[in-house]
């Protein structure tokens, strides 16, 4: 929400999950024989997440990408090069996921732009439109 206000969200970088991905993982454990198990706890938790944390400016250079006429944040730096990227730590594995016919998870991508379209048309936010090198000044100007 705080991205497509404008504002720079509050957590840096961080792992994501699309909530259909969780919900068909849900329904995909509780109708797999033995998900549950009686084995150690380790053997039967199913992580859904990006196993990488996704980076605050990718998220939002994807927005400001996506919605080229609203205000997103100001991304802090350049997005990493793949060469960058491909240093990225394990934040979580999901391995026992891969365990659950027809679950997986979705790209962060495609996760968060449905997620934004899906705000945007709930009208849960409403996107800043950008007003030009002389907007703040017109909006000063018409308050007088």
């Amino acid at each position: 929400v705080a991205a497509l206000s404008g504002e720079t969200p509050p957590r840096g970088d961080t792992p994501m999950v699309d909530v259909r991905d969780v919900a068909a993982a849900h329904v995909a454990a509780y109708e797999t024989p033995g998900a549950a198990g009686s084995a150690p706890a380790e053997a039967h938790r199913f992580l859904v997440s990006t196993q990488t944390a996704y980076r605050r400016d990718d998220l939002l250079s994807l927005l400001a990408e996506a919605y080229p006429k609203a205000v997103i944040a100001a991304r802090a730096k350049p997005a990493p090069s793949a060469a960058e990227r491909a240093g990225d730590r394990v934040v979580f594995c999901g391995k026992n996921v891969a365990k659950l016919d027809g679950v997986a998870v979705r790209p962060a991508a495609e996760a968060l732009l449905d997620q934004a379209a899906a705000m945007l048309s709930l009208g849960a936010v409403a996107l800043r439109p950008r007003t030009g090198p002389f907007g703040r000044v017109r909006k000063f100007f018409a308050r007088r």
